[in-house]
């Protein structure tokens, strides 16, 4: 979903508008993108953006000069990685990624999306995982997100915290 090889209109058009949204905190007008997978850079390059394509393990010297970075989310390989990713997400980091979750467990050996996804690990702390449903042919149920999440992740309790903070 993340490949130079199936871009098309549409396609870019979401992924440009995603990377985008994803640097807006950056403030730039031309946001760094490392790409790791997919071979974006050109098709990035030609949409505004400074891409360069970095390889190897996550770490927070590899994420550092970038504002966005774009990945397989397969392709994290271990809690480390996820560890960094969730840090870099932390520190205003933005992350467009990609996996097939339906394909997960056909393609993993026994491993689990929810408890074995390094990227699952990442992003719950913010809300978001990969699910094995597909659209239409599932019926939505839900998915377990293990950690609590932190209460302002509610928006009412978030608008009324900001509201005692307005008044105090």
């Amino acid at each position: 979903y993340i490949d130079a090889s199936s871009m098309n209109a549409d396609l870019g058009k979401l992924l440009e508008n995603a990377t985008r949204w994803c640097a807006a905190s950056s403030g730039k007008q031309k946001p760094q993108v490392g790409v790791r997978s997919g071979g974006l850079e050109g098709f990035l390059d030609k949409h505004g953006f400074l891409t360069k394509k970095f390889s190897g393990a996550i770490s927070k010297q590899s994420l550092k000069e970038f504002d966005v970075v774009i990945l397989s989310a397969q392709g994290l390989t271990d809690g480390a990685e996820a560890q960094v990713l969730q840090d870099y997400i932390k520190d205003g980091g933005g992350v467009i990624a990609a996996v097939t979750g339906w394909a997960f467990a056909q393609t993993s050996n026994g491993r689990t999306l929810n408890d074995d996804l390094a990227a699952n690990t990442a992003l719950r702390p913010v809300g978001l995982g990969w699910t094995e449903m597909s659209f239409p042919s599932d019926q939505l149920r839900s998915f377990e997100v293990k950690p609590d999440l932190p209460v302002m992740m509610n928006a009412a309790e978030a608008v009324l915290a900001l509201r005692a903070a307005a008044s105090a």
